[in-house]
């Protein structure tokens, strides 16, 4: 099975490569997987009685959805507004989320420290300010 499916991913990298791109594609550790195991990975589980099959879902997990806001395992959604900042909430959220699965409790953590941490290690790396003088925190 692998080797038909490493062959199939083979032929569509070929008519991908036989034309002109500005980009390349090539094999890599996911090559010989089907695409129900693509698609799991990519958190598509539609199929829940193929992968049951497949050995994916054992039979004693439930298939019904479970809403993580109202079991309070996550905080509802926040509005980034235009800040850039992305990466802060979905790194917060997911310390949040561990933190509520290994105790039970949610506490609400503040992506704002995260982000002016951030920028305060690029102040003190020099990477961020080009000198002290831009810093508006040391102004006297």
């Amino acid at each position: 099975m692998r080797l038909i499916e490493f062959s199939k991913m083979n032929q569509a990298i070929n008519r991908f490569s036989s034309k002109p791109h500005t980009s390349w594609v090539t094999h890599n550790r996911f090559s010989d997987w089907t695409q129900a195991e693509r698609d799991f990975l990519l958190g598509y589980h539609q199929n829940y009685r193929e992968f049951r099959r497949q050995g994916y879902y054992p039979s004693s997990i439930p298939l019904k959805p479970i809403n993580w806001v109202e079991q309070g395992a996550v905080s509802p959604v926040q509005n980034q507004h235009i800040c850039g900042s992305d990466w802060a909430f979905a790194a917060i959220g997911l310390v949040e989320a561990n933190h509520f699965f290994e105790t039970g409790n949610l506490h609400d953590l503040s992506e704002q420290q995260l982000i002016d941490q951030r920028y305060a290690k690029f102040r003190r790396m020099g990477r961020y300010l080009e000198s002290e003088a831009q810093d508006p925190s040391r102004s006297s």
